[in-house]
Formats: C-alpha cells, structure tokens, sequence
C-alpha cells in the first residue's frame, strides 16, 4: 500500500479539518449539554435568550443587583442560563453555600475563570491552584498573615494613612478657603494600598502618592479599565484564542501584564540579593538556615522558604510560584482595600449622621496611633467597617463548578418548577454554581427587613437570625468568602482599612463635591463607583474635604 508523503502544502490540509472537527464537537457539546441538566428544574427566570441567555440582564443591571432581585422573587434556590443556554445554579442558602465553601476541591473553580486568572497571575498563584498544590501553598503563606505578622506590619499602614493626609493637606493648602477641596478618591486610595502591599507585602517603596507616574500604578488602572462582565470578555473565558485578537482590549491587557511580571520579576531578584546580604559572612545558598534570613514581609517569607536548607521540599515554592504569589497579593492586596476605603468615605459622604458619630468616637482616643488590639476594639469604628464590608462588597461574586454529581443540602425545602418539594439541590458533573456574595450579604431572608439599610448600629447588638448561619471567615457575611479558600489576607485588610478610617476621619470631613450626581456600582476587577450613565469614564469618587474643625462658609 502505498503512502502520500507530508509535505508543506498536504499539512494544513490534514490540520484544517481536524481543527475544524474539533471546534464543531465542542459546540455540539455545549448545545447539547443544557438539554440535561437537573438545574433547568430549579426556578429560573423567565426571558433571555439560548445564545445570551440572562447575561444582558445581568450585565446592564448595576454589579449582583439582578441575583437579588431574583433571590426576591424566586427564593433562596434558583437557576438561570448563562451563554449558549447553560444552566448555573445560584443560591442564598446558608447550608447550601457551606456545602460548596467546605467541599472546596470537590467544587473547584470553573476552567474559563482560572484561565482569566492565569492570564493575569501565571499558572501557580493562590487564586489559581486547586487540590493538594493550594494546600500546599497556603500552607507555606499562612505564618505571614498571623495577628502577630500584621501586628508588627501596622506601622507601615499608619506611615502611609498619614502620608496621605499630608498630601490632601497639602492640596487644601494651594486651595486655601473654607470650602475645602475637591479630591477624586479612588485614585489616592488606589496608589495609597499599592505603596502599602509593596512595603508590608514586598519590602519595596513604590511611592505611587508621590510620583503618579509610576508605571506599576498604570498598569493596575489599564487593567480596571477593562471590562470583564461583557459578552466579549465572557467568550474571551470560553474560547481563550480569542485574547489573540488584535483588539484594544487585548492590547492594553497584555501590556498591563507585561509590566507587572517584570516588576515582579525585579522584586524577587532584589530581595534574593537582600536576603543574601543579610547573612553572617555565608554566601552559599546551601549553607543558609532559616532564622539567618531577616525581613518580615511576604516576599521576604517565600524566600526563606525557597532558600533555607532546614526547610523541607513539601514547605518550598519555586520561582514560578513566588512570582505568581506577587502578582496575586498586588491585584487582590491593594484594590479591594482601596475599594473597601473608597465605599466607607462613600456611606460617611452618604450619612452625614453615621460621620459625626464616628468622628466623634475617633477623636475621642487621644492617641495618633493606637496599637492593633486597641483599634479593633473601638466600638462604632468597628461596627461601620463591619457594615460597609457586608453592604459594599469589595468583590460581589464568585464561581465554582461541580467536579461530580452531588447532592447539595439546603435549610429550608424549596419546591422545584414541577411544583415537588425538595430537600437538596441535584447537581451533575460540569454544572456552574455562582456564589452572589453582594446577594447574601444584603439578603432581606438573611439580615431582615432593614437589609438594604446601611445601619452599621445593626452590629451593636448581637447577631441573631439567619445571619448567624452564613459560612463566612468573619463577621458572618461572605465578603472573604469561608471554608479552605477564604482570602488569606482578610485579617491584613481589616485593620488596614481601620487604620486609614482612623486617620482620614479625625483629619477630615467629607461631603460629595456635586450632590447631584448619582453613583452606580460596576464591577470591573473588584466593584466600584462610577458616576450613573457615565460608566465608561471609570471609577470615580470626587469628594469635598476640609480640615476638621473648620466651618463651610
């Protein structure tokens, strides 16, 4: 029998059609996939359509707005459709939730999700590793995110609250009258958090609140200027050939990218040399011992560990795994504290009241820079971060996927759309769970009828109802999420945004420059403030501040 040889002109012949059977028998597989799934029994909303699905609702609709709204009007347990018709179950329920928060590696992320991630962070960050490499990881970075760790890192927060205050006082200054002056916050807050992980995360000053041109800073606002909750950007999660395209989107991503791994790259090469310099005449790595090796922050951890011969492989990351850890503590360690800032002086701006109480209470304590155990003891300090964390959820939602059919208990029997009354929600292999933490945490079944109240005198009483039974971290709300994936860094970020609440609320007081503007919350990579109908202008938040004590004219 005799053979055709390969040759450059035979080749794409034979890879075209293969390809192109490939691509069909994946969309074969997602058309036919929601035909059988157990979560079309659920309720679901009505509308939408088989190739969008709920998605231009939901997207249109301000961020996790459209989940609550159905938890209104569907109940606790329901479904909806994303693009191509999938199904994707969406539930409130407290036991339904610990279920999936607890069996964490059972309901891992979904595929197009992680992708997302990795395009941003590399393949071995924590928000992108499952199974035993995350308990591995976490493992290794747990020690450095201890109240005793961030008791000794406090200083640097009050450094850079400060130093903030500085350069406000230093605007009203230029601008001197009663009338104060008009600042935007999210970018002060964004690059404040940035120099804050850099020094307490990386033992780096990237000074971004005295040089706005640091390129790190522009990067990360190129990045938040890209918008995920879009078709486009959810096709980019399903097919991730497409972040080929040479569209503006790709474009600015790429670079965004680009400087931030080689940033990071610069970051473990400096402190590997610090670390080296640190030791007591030795230069050898295989002669370096844990406790030889000085620097508190995280990188300075990771690199003890990588380095150090009296720690054993299993408690070691490589290089690829460190770097990947730094970009993920800048993405996920500075916005959503700046974010979490951001909405507080948003609620005192909203609550003229709730301000005069907390101020009242802070310049009450005569001290500039409370220990961490005296801060988080103040009361109505304590209570407003607690309800600006439930009702302004840095990040509204998140996803995992069913790795197996499963069984999921829920609390309370809920009754399916062929009217039968059921106590578990059936879950096949490959079906999307979408956890609404915006949902939960504003949840009138959950927190009562004052649920979409901002009352931070919720929190002066104790706790009681249904509330009690949401699986989260802290504070009984899932704005860290609960089970093995809480964010490892909630501790780090609750007293940072005390610290910076201390010091802005003694020193200033804030009104919005322009009471008329109405603001909407829009989710880029974390979910913030944008001005109503002016969502392509970005971010924004322009207060008016003035010293404390001095009158408006």
């Amino acid at each position: 029998m005799a053979y055709l040889p390969l040759t450059s002109t035979s080749l794409p012949l034979l890879i075209l059609p293969l390809l192109a059977l490939l691509i069909l028998l994946r969309l074969l597989t997602l058309l036919l996939y929601p035909l059988s799934s157990p979560l079309q029994k659920l309720p679901h909303p009505p509308g939408g359509t088989f190739w969008l699905g709920n998605v231009r609702e939901i997207v249109r609709a301000q961020a996790g707005e459209t989940h609550l709204r159905w938890e209104g009007e569907l109940g606790q347990v329901f479904s909806y459709r994303q693009l191509m018709g999938r199904w994707r179950l969406c539930t409130t329920d407290p036991r339904a939730l610990s279920h999936v928060l607890l069996h964490v590696y059972a309901y891992p992320k979904p595929r197009q999700m992680r992708q997302n991630l990795t395009s941003r962070l590399g393949p071995s960050g924590l928000l992108v590793t499952e199974g035993d490499v995350h308990r591995r990881q976490r493992r290794i970075m747990n020690p450095s995110f201890s109240p005793a760790e961030i008791r000794g890192l406090t200083p640097v927060f009050w450094g850079k609250a400060e130093e903030l205050v500085a350069c406000w006082l230093q605007q009203l200054a230029v601008q001197a009258g009663q009338e104060g002056v008009v600042v935007d916050t999210v970018p002060w807050l964004s690059r404040a958090t940035l120099d804050i992980i850099g020094l307490a995360g990386f033992g780096y000053a990237f000074e971004t609140l005295t040089d706005a041109s640091n390129e790190l800073a522009r990067a990360f606002s190129d990045l938040a200027r890209v918008k995920r909750q879009t078709p486009f950007g959810m096709l980019v999660g399903m097919f991730p050939l497409l972040r080929g395209l040479p569209v503006k989107r790709n474009r600015i991503e790429r670079t965004a990218l680009g400087t931030m791994r080689r940033i990071g790259l610069e970051l473990v090469r400096r402190k590997k040399k610090a670390v080296r310099q640190t030791l007591d005449g030795k230069r050898e790595e295989k002669d370096v011992g844990r406790s030889q090796l000085a620097g508190k922050d995280v990188l300075t951890a990771l690199v003890r560990a990588n380095m150090a011969n009296d720690v054993p492989a299993s408690q070691k990351l490589d290089d690829e795994e460190v770097l990947a850890q730094i970009s993920t503590f800048l993405l996920a360690g500075h916005e959503t504290t700046a974010t979490a800032v951001t909405w507080a002086l948003f609620a005192l701006s909203t609550h003229p009241d709730v301000q005069k109480n907390l101020r009242a209470e802070l310049l009450s304590y005569p001290e500039t820079r409370p220990e961490m155990d005296e801060l988080n003891a103040i009361p109505y300090l304590d209570a407003f971060v607690r309800e600006v964390l439930r009702f302004h959820a840095p990040v509204s939602n998140t996803m995992r996927v069913a790795a197996s059919d499963d069984e999921i208990p829920v609390s309370r029997p809920y009754t399916d759309v062929d009217g039968q009354l059921r106590t578990t929600i059936t879950v096949r292999k490959g079906d999307g769970v979408f956890i609404p933490i915006k949902a939960v945490n504003r949840s009138p079944s959950l927190w009562g009828a004052d649920a979409g109240q901002f009352r931070p005198e919720r929190w002066t009483a104790e706790q009681a109802g249904a509330a009690a039974h949401i699986p989260g971290v802290w504070a009984h709300m899932l704005t860290f999420l609960g089970g093995p994936r809480n964010c490892i860094g909630y501790r780090f970020s609750i007293v940072e945004v005390k610290v910076f609440l201390y010091t802005l609320v003694r020193a200033f007081e804030f009104e919005f420059a322009d009471p008329e503007l109405e603001f909407e919350e829009r989710a880029t990579i974390v979910t913030r403030p944008v001005i109503k109908g002016r969502a392509r202008e970005g971010a924004t938040l322009p207060l008016r501040i003035r010293r404390v004590g001095v009158e408006s004219g």
